[in-house]
């Protein structure tokens, strides 16, 4: 007799929802960034966007002065 979960694929290791979590992320980001440091300018939006660690960054924007001291955060 099989397992109700047969076939069943875990959510969070499909690459669709990983993608949706760092599109989120990278929203919240934004908004709180530009509440804080005011909107990104063509060459920090693109630094921004191949970001992978969105979570850390949300968490630096507090600490922050500026949108160059958020992308220096290692």
């Amino acid at each position: 007799m099989g397992s109700i979960y047969d076939g069943v694929r875990i959510m969070h290791k499909l690459p669709a929802y990983d993608s949706m979590i760092l599109e989120e992320r990278m929203a919240i980001l934004l908004s709180l960034g530009q509440k804080k440091l005011k909107g990104p300018d063509r060459k920090t939006e693109a630094a921004l966007a191949a970001i992978q660690d969105t979570e850390r960054m949300i968490d630096a924007i507090f600490d922050v002065k500026s949108w160059k001291q958020l992308l220096a955060i290692k």
